[in-house]
């Protein structure tokens, strides 16, 4: 089966190092990474990507840019996901907003906090409305989310 891997905040530090793992697995398993389709989602860092793309050049490495604050930023990315031959079977969410600046708790502006969940949590929820319901049909799927260690480690003096 062609696995297809979609990495939301795919071009983040993460998102590479994800790709990077992904594609060293898949080359030194059996199946090559020729059967696998790579969708790497996000904004910046797309040149460690492609400097890992040339590592495995037999590779299917896309990129795809959206606003996963915008809702027609998310339609087309979904207009995209739905038109590939063969849907996604695994999906990877570590997209976040770039933090400009932790704050102490009673600091926190409402607008970065709702900016933070349209990203982190209203767009996945919408995203895996679509990719669960293609799972589905293919009875097959993987999905994982991944916090970043802002989360484990925390902001000091809160």
């Amino acid at each position: 089966m062609k696995k297809v891997y979609f990495i939301t905040g795919g071009t983040t530090e993460l998102g590479v190092e994800t790709l990077k793992n992904l594609l060293e697995s898949e080359t030194s398993s059996e199946n090559s990474s020729n059967s696998s389709h790579f969708i790497m989602h996000g904004f910046s860092n797309s040149a460690a990507a492609d400097e890992l793309q040339k590592l495995h050049p037999n590779a299917a490495v896309d990129f795809v840019s959206a606003d996963l604050s915008s809702d027609a930023e998310i339609d087309k990315l979904l207009d995209y996901l739905d038109a590939l031959i063969t849907p996604v079977t695994h999906w990877v969410h570590i997209c976040a907003p770039k933090l400009l600046h932790l704050s102490k708790f009673a600091e926190v502006e409402v607008a970065d906090f709702d900016m933070n969940m349209r990203i982190q949590v209203r767009s996945a929820l919408v995203i895996a409305q679509f990719i669960v319901t293609q799972m589905s049909k293919k009875k097959y799927g993987r999905i994982v989310f991944v916090l970043s260690s802002c989360i484990y480690g925390g902001a000091k003096n809160t």
